[in-house]
Parts: structure tokens; C-alpha cells; sequence
């Protein structure tokens, strides 16, 4: 429906009786508020998942092969768990057994620290030392005190991934994401 309009009520322009289809605001709210949502979602989502960090590391030297993995699972900057699996292959046993002495000598002190675990077998010809540790568990403080040398890998009361990975990668490791 029109009606006719002028100033003087005389005629005039022709002008719609309603009001054009205005969009209401909901249509545009609604999308906008998902669409930061989700964005906003998938960062947290994705500093706060859970990642691995793997770290390899073969050599040959003197008649033995090293075979070293190292898996740092993390959070953040947290390094959360680790386990590493260190072989070395040797022509004798008797070289393995020396080395053997040594490794269990080495983790002696760490017996007795919850959340930490140190295996060392011979298997033919290679030896194998398997460490786990969890250190979102563990007592970080009696870590440093069985070896100060752990506070290089601590900051801020928790174990931090990139001084894990500049550790390994010192010793020549390989590292990446998995």
C-alpha cells in the first residue's frame, strides 16, 4: 500500500506505508560470535594439547654403534614425560658388561626418586638402558639434589622441553616434532 505525501498535504511524492525488510541484528551477532569463538578455541585447544618430541641420534666409534631415542611428551613449554631408550652394540659382551657397571652405577642415586625409572639389560651383543620419568609427578627439588646438573633443564618449578631439546641437540641428536 502507498499513500501520497507532499508539505501542504497537495499532492506529492508516493511513499511505501511499511518499513523496508530491515535484517535483524541476531543474523549478524550470532555468526560473528561463533566464528571468534572457534578461533579463539582452537588456540587454547592447541597450546594446551598434548605433543611429543622425538630425538634420535646414531654413531659408530671404536667397534661400537649407538642407537639413542629420546621422547619428550609436552605441554606448552612443560615437558611432561620422558623416555629414552639408549643401545649400544659392541663386538664382546665383556665391553657391554663394563658399560653395563657404569650405567647402573649412574643411575644409582636415582633409585629411590618417585616417577623415575632406569632399566640396563644386555641382549646378545647390545646393551639397552630404558629411562622413564614423569616429571609432571615428580619431585623436581630431590631431582636437583641428587645431580645439580638437572636444574639446567628446570625453570620456574617445572621441566622446560626446549632445554631438553637443546641438550640432546648438543649431544648431536636430531629433533622434531612427531
Amino acid at each position: 500500500m502507498y499513500t501520497q505525501g507532499s508539505a501542504n498535504g497537495m499532492g506529492g511524492a508516493v511513499y511505501p506505508t511499511s518499513n523496508p525488510k530491515k535484517i535483524n541484528p541476531v543474523y549478524i551477532i550470532i555468526p560473528i560470535v561463533l566464528i571468534i569463538g572457534i578461533i579463539c578455541g582452537y588456540f587454547i585447544f592447541s597450546s594446551t594439547k598434548e605433543k611429543k618430541l622425538v630425538c634420535t641420534r646414531t654413531a659408530s666409534q671404536n667397534g661400537l654403534q649407538y642407537d639413542f631415542r629420546y621422547e619428550v611428551t609436552y605441554k606448552g613449554d612443560e615437558a611432561l614425560q620422558l623416555k629414552s631408550i639408549e643401545k649400544v652394540t659392541a663386538p664382546d659382551t665383556y665391553t657391554l658388561q663394563i658399560l653395563e657397571q657404569s650405567l647402573k652405577t649412574t643411575y644409582a642415586p636415582y633409585t629411590n626418586l618417585d616417577y623415575y625409572d632406569n632399566t640396563v639389560s644386555i641382549d646378545g651383543n647390545t646393551l639397552t638402558s630404558t629411562t622413564t620419568a614423569d616429571y609432571s609427578k615428580m619431585d623436581l627439588d630431590k631431582l636437583i639434589e641428587i645431580d645439580s646438573a638437572n636444574q639446567s633443564i628446570v625453570k620456574d618449578g617445572k621441566v622446560q622441553v626446549e632445554y631438553l631439546k637443546q641438550l640432546y641437540s648438543i649431544t648431536g641428536a636430531t629433533c622434531q616434532d612427531e
